[in-house]
């Protein structure tokens, strides 16, 4: 019998195949006229396979027939079917005395032997094969796909199953048939590609729980395929070599205009050497009507180019056009280096338009895609590969491709049309398509006559993104509150925008996933790009007609972040030719060479590892040491880390991953993490696991709001095998800090005083103090020992010693001021400087940690619209007695400093201002789960508020 290894697109996967005869009776798969004898003779060496493939996160699966061609050497695909909610799948006994199915011969089979019968389609089939395990294999996986079928509701080709069109019956094939076990070895160059740059698996298992294994087989696979993954990355230096890029970019909204003046500071370097690859994004770069009805000349795009060119000076000779696409005013232009030209194998461009009706170019987008395979060095001799023959003759070995992809594009314009940025964003990763290549398209085949990816290359089908454009987004503040931030950062020669960029549009719309999700994108310290008076040279004259905005940036995604570093993200304000300022970002993109030959080897010998210690009769068996996890006592920011060996004890290689206690659950509390969370361990082998704990904010919060414990069950659950259970232990400190205030004015004492608080029940409402001790302690400290301190809020304080002031509040202990690295003399002089900063530090931090901000939420929308201190005294009158008591203490300490000492001696500003500037942000916390535009108040608008307290006498 010979058997064959199928290779299909990286993106479908074989779960199953079995050799099969055809059985007489069952109508031809293709139509056409009865069959012959050299059909019949032909069915003997039908091959079927059941394949699957991930289609927004549904796993679908479809069922392949090869046939073998008559000089008995290839294979062809003979059908495709999908497996659908309507898919049948019967399994029957038949025996010699059943005339009426005329069984052909397959290596002599029994006279009794199981037929399946599929009808899936309009052509039935039915077959049989003398593999029982494999035929049984084949029906319990087509049930299983069936059943997912059923429950998503996949009832038609479109949209789901598309992906099988990919796969043409006509052609012939290029699988060789070899000899009895020998697995043919039919796997392009893109495949070994692909598996090195797979993401971790954990995002793709199926669900599962305790009691629940999922599906197993193919969360087997996925473990098996990283694991392979990973031990044939970790023997890169055997088959590659790593190559530096350096790529500058450049956005311009030229806003019409022909190139004048001197653009050399966007053009050029700030680096040593200049870049290997420049792209530059223009928009509006003709503005016409004409342009938009019949289309543009390459006239601006010229003198656009030249103009570079210009700028480059000497260094242009170096350099050649490798591509362009325009759309009426949208133009990329890429240049690379000559000696890097023979490097790139293929370059393709497309565009999309979505402006009027959808479709139109006025705002839309327009790419370039880029391969490069960089030659290899020749093959060492002294190479530790393995020398052994391949199976079959390959293709010669070749060296890897790195495909990168430019996209420039002009979104719409206005404040309000955040929502059509974002649904041109998704409208143009849909229809931006590269045409495949003649290379590209040999490439992509299954063999010579298998499946080829007919539908092009989308933007995301690539190694390294990246987005220079004019995405129009803005910042969801009010014009006159922009001008203001932007005056006093501008005026204070700050490049932290921090406050503003909190409200940008982009940067919102992509953290909460709804455009340009995963892509990063450089620190923003320069100030916004539009708008801006033309002509004004050097100085920040944003025009008054328009809200200032960062609508110019550069982004990119890329499969592996850590080969890519961002050198430089800068605006150009020297340029004024525009409204728009241009922007730049230079980035150092690692390549890594792969000679594919060395490639396969090493991964061919990583999963044949695997493959050689294969025991199907083999239980799974594992033991831990130790079985337990203990952390004893934590607390808030306590870092442990404990591990666990698992030994493998059985005889056959086990796949293993943590599972939770049940479905849509976490395998693990959010302040623990397990690495590995998933993977392989072959028989006789240890894998070390290891569990870290941190309690950040977010932790403490929710474990001071239980009991404290730590108390949880891991499960580690064996692929086809037993669950282990790991009991873990622990017990959180409780702090006074991450409390709400409602609690801790309700505490019958220190949060940590003597004896056991979990039995100290809360204080009743009419016992409730006016607001909390611990506070109250820093307050009535700092008003004895800081009121000389000028950096008082205004300067961070020790860590090490707002540790432990925190310690003494939760334990109620008094401040000792030598343990606090600070000596009180005889005659009551106050402490040094460090320890009053870190008082001041304390107060902040327990004032941010409130569960809800002392102002609550529901009051924001209030004191966004009180205009004097009397409206604010009213609505303090309404707040819940321990967050009005709060509020007055704390702002009343303010006051008192900023009244005492109104200048802050370091910068000459109004003290009162720079306190306002802490502490209202923090007693008027925003809601995290709003959207920015959703607030109740504003920056400016809680600067205000807050300056009625602390700015002006106040009267009793």
């Amino acid at each position: 019998m010979s058997s064959v290894k199928f290779s299909f697109l990286p993106a479908e996967h074989v779960q199953c195949s079995a050799q099969i005869a055809l059985l007489n009776n069952a109508r031809r798969l293709s139509g056409g006229p009865p069959r012959s004898a050299s059909d019949k003779e032909t069915d003997r060496n039908r091959t079927l396979c059941v394949v699957t493939h991930m289609h927004d996160g549904v796993e679908q699966g479809g069922v392949f027939i090869f046939k073998t061609r008559a000089d008995n050497s290839q294979l062809e695909i003979d059908h495709v079917f999908p497996i659908l909610s309507d898919f049948v799948v019967e399994i029957a006994q038949i025996g010699a005395e059943d005339g009426a199915a005329e069984v052909p011969s397959l290596d002599a089979p029994s006279d009794s032997s199981l037929v399946v019968a599929m009808n899936g389609t309009e052509d039935g089939l039915s077959f049989t094969s003398p593999d029982i395990d494999a035929l049984r294999g084949v029906v319990s996986e087509s049930k299983r796909l069936r059943a997912l079928a059923e429950k998503h509701g996949l009832e038609g080709l479109s949209p789901s199953h598309s992906w099988l069109r990919h796969y043409s019956p006509q052609s012939p094939g290029e699988w060789e048939i070899l000899d009895e076990d020998e697995p043919a070895e039919v796997i392009s160059d893109a495949f070994y590609e692909s598996q090195l740059r797979k993401h971790h698996p954990n995002e793709k298992l199926s669900d599962a729980a305790a009691g629940h294994a999922g599906e197993e087989d193919r969360d087997e696979r996925i473990i098996r395929e990283d694991w392979i993954r990973a031990h044939t990355t970790a023997r890169r230096a055997e088959y590659s070599t790593t190559t530096s890029l350096s790529v500058r970019l450049g956005t311009f909204n030229v806003n019409g205009n022909m190139p004048s003046g001197d653009i050399s500071s966007w053009v050029h370097s700030k680096q040593p050497a200049y870049p290997d690859i420049f792209a530059f994004g223009f928009q509006e770069l003709d503005r016409s009507t004409e342009a938009l009805i019949y289309g543009s000349t390459t006239l601006r795009e010229d003198s656009w180019y030249n103009a570079v060119c210009d700028a480059l000076g000497d260094e242009s000779d170096q350099y050649e056009k490798l591509a362009s696409r325009q759309l009426v005013g949208i133009l990329l232009v890429v240049l690379v280096r000559k000696t890097l030209r023979r490097d790139i194998t293929s370059v393709s461009t497309c565009a999309a338009g979505v402006g009027l009706l959808n479709t139109m170019g006025n705002k839309g987008a327009v790419a370039v895609r880029l391969r490069l395979r960089m030659r290899a060095e020749p093959p060492s001799p002294s190479s530790p590969l393995s020398n052994k023959s391949p199976k079959i003759k390959k293709k010669k070995a070749s060296t890897s491709t790195t495909t990168l992809c430019f996209v420039n594009c002009h979104l719409a314009a206005s404040d309000p049309m955040v929502e059509k940025r974002n649904a041109d964003y998704a409208e143009l990763v849909r229809r931006l398509k590269f045409d495949m290549t003649a290379q590209e398209r040999e490439d992509a085949r299954v063999g010579r006559g298998g499946a080829i990816q007919t539908a092009g290359h989308g933007v995301f089908d690539c190694d390294h993104l990246f987005w220079v454009v004019n995405l129009n987004y803005r910042i969801d503040l009010p014009d006159t509150e922009v001008r203001e931030l932007l005056e006093e950062a501008i005026g204070m020669g700050s490049k932290d925008f921090s406050t503003l960029l909190e409200y940008d549009q982009l940067r919102v719309s992509r953290s909460k996933g709804r455009c340009f999700h995963e892509f990063k994108e450089g620190t923003i310290n320069f100030p916004p790009t539009y708008r801006y008076v033309i002509g004004e040279e050097d100085k920040q004259v944003f025009d008054p007609r328009r809200r200032p905005a960062w609508t110019d940036r550069i982004q990119f995604w890329s499969r592996d972040e850590s080969v890519v570093e961002q050198v430089s993200y800068e605006r150009h304000a020297k340029i004024v030719l525009s409204d728009h300022k241009p922007v730049s970002a230079e980035y150092k993109v690692e390549i890594l060479n792969c000679d594919m030959g060395k490639l396969r080897k090493v991964y061919d010998e990583v999963s044949e590892r695997l493959d050689s210690i294969r025991d199907t009769e083999a239980v799974f068996k594992v033991a831990l040491s130790p079985g337990q996890l203990d952390f004893g006592t934590v607390s808030h920011l306590s870092r442990q880390e404990h591990t666990i060996d698992v030994r493998n004890t059985g005889k056959d290689y086990c796949a293993f991953r943590f599972l939770p206690k049940a479905i849509g659950e976490l395998s693990h509390p959010s302040w623990l993490s397990i690495d590995p969370s998933s993977g392989i361990i072959l028989p006789g082998e240890t894998q070390t696991i290891k569990f870290a704990l941190f309690i950040d904010d977010k932790a403490a919060r929710d474990l001071n709001a239980s009991d404290g414990s730590l108390s949880e069950i891991l499960i580690l659950h064996l692929e086809h095998g037993k669950d282990h259970f790991i009991p873990l232990t622990g017990t959180f400190r409780p702090t006074c800090m991450f409390n709400s205030l409602a609690k801790l004015v309700r505490l019958p004492g220190p949060i940590r005083g003597p004896g056991d608080p979990t039995q100290n029940p809360l204080l009743g409402e009419s016992q409730a103090r006016n607001a909390p001790t611990e506070l109250m302690r820093v307050v009535d400290w700092l008003m004895q020992y800081s009121l000389n301190v000028d950096e008082l809020f205004l300067s961070p304080g020790d860590p090490d010693v707002v540790e432990k002031i925190v310690e003494y509040l939760d334990t109620g202990e008094d401040f000792v001021f030598a343990l606090l690295g600070s000596d009180a003399t005889a005659d009551g002089a106050p402490p040094d400087e460090r320890v009053v900063l870190s008082f001041g530090e304390t107060l902040v931090q327990f004032l941010q940690s409130l569960t809800e901000p002392v102002i609550p939420w529901g009051f924001h929308a209030r004191c966004a619209a009180a205009v004097d201190r009397e409206a604010c005294l009213e609505i303090v009158a309404e707040l819940p007695p321990a967050s009005a008591n709060v509020l007055l203490s704390v702002t009343a300490f303010l006051h008192f400093i900023c009244q005492r000492n109104p200048v802050h001696g370091g910068s000459g500003r109004n003290r009162a201002e720079l306190i306002a500037n802490i502490f209202a942000p923090i007693l008027l916390r925003d809601d995290d789960s709003l959207d920015p535009a959703a607030r109740k108040i504003t920056p400016l608008g809680k600067r205000k508020f807050l300056m009625n307290f602390v700015g002006e006498e106040l009267s009793n």
